[in-house]
């Protein structure tokens, strides 16, 4: 099985989202050529619950049914996270990174897609960081 690779950016001058406009792939170098008013964000490959592609910068949130793990409260059986889709450059995996949404820091870092310790997981695309920064914003 082939991964899709593809891009969407965000123009910081025109400040909208191109769907992969002002990109171009080198075959010779595999570089990302692109204007330097954009910022490129690439495809994870995976999809929300809507059939919505996840793209770095994307906040998503993401739920853990019936989840349980050694150490913590019996009381999160539901464990829901707002959090940033991110390159992990060390992992050389996406991530998310995020808050509970019941309080909490930002901290909560995971791989994105399944979690073994809940009995299914669901995640639903509700921004993105150039978008939507109200989303990442703490409560006071």
């Amino acid at each position: 099985m082939r991964k899709e690779i593809k891009f969407r950016a965000w123009d910081t001058q025109a400040k909208c989202m191109l769907g992969g406009g002002g990109m171009q792939l080198n075959a010779t170098t595999g570089e990302l050529n692109h204007l330097p008013s954009v910022i490129p964000m690439q495809y994870t490959g995976l999809k929300d619950k809507d059939g919505r592609g996840i793209y770095e910068g994307d906040i998503i949130r993401h739920t853990r049914f019936n989840w349980s793990a050694e150490g913590y409260s019996e009381h999160q059986t539901n464990l829901i996270l707002a959090a940033i889709v991110s390159w992990d450059e060390e992992r050389c995996a996406f991530r998310a990174e995020g808050k509970l949404e019941e309080g909490g820091g930002f901290g909560w870092g995971f791989p994105l897609g399944s979690d073994k310790r809940a009995d299914r997981t669901e995640v639903e695309v509700i921004g993105n960081i150039y978008e939507n920064p109200e989303l990442l914003k703490e409560e006071q």
